[in-house]
């Protein structure tokens, strides 16, 4: 049975794997990215096919058991993923609001614009 889950969770890693290539070649990933979840994917399928490593290493840290260590890491890493995220959307927001006044500040000169070339004066 344990050998049958290996080549699912063994095939899920090649899938996603793939996945994430055929997004970087349409450019939906920066090279950087595709080097963090390639990375990701490749360990995952590693551990999936020498479990007795984290067995090893949750022993290390007086962790009940490989499967334990493992939620821990998959949680501690979609908090690190949650936080790029959260910073990524920030920083749009803000480049957002400045490209808003920018094209407010651009509609109101126009404005003036047209107005002062209505009046027939040219006072700036």
């Amino acid at each position: 049975m344990e050998i049958y889950l290996q080549a699912v969770g063994v095939g899920f890693s090649l899938f996603m794997l793939y996945i994430t290539f055929t997004q970087f070649k349409r450019g939906d990933l920066t090279s950087k990215d595709f080097g963090l979840w390639g990375i990701v994917w490749v360990v995952l399928g590693f551990f999936i096919i020498f479990p007795q490593i984290l067995d090893a290493v949750a022993g290390r840290i007086s962790v009940q058991g490989p499967l334990q260590f493992l939620i821990l890491m998959s949680i501690a890493f979609l908090f690190i993923v949650s936080f790029s995220i959260y910073q990524k959307m920030r920083k749009q927001e803000r480049k957002i609001n400045s490209l808003i006044s920018a094209l407010a500040l651009k509609k109101e000169n126009q404005e003036i614009d047209l107005e002062i070339t209505e009046n027939g004066k040219k006072q700036l």
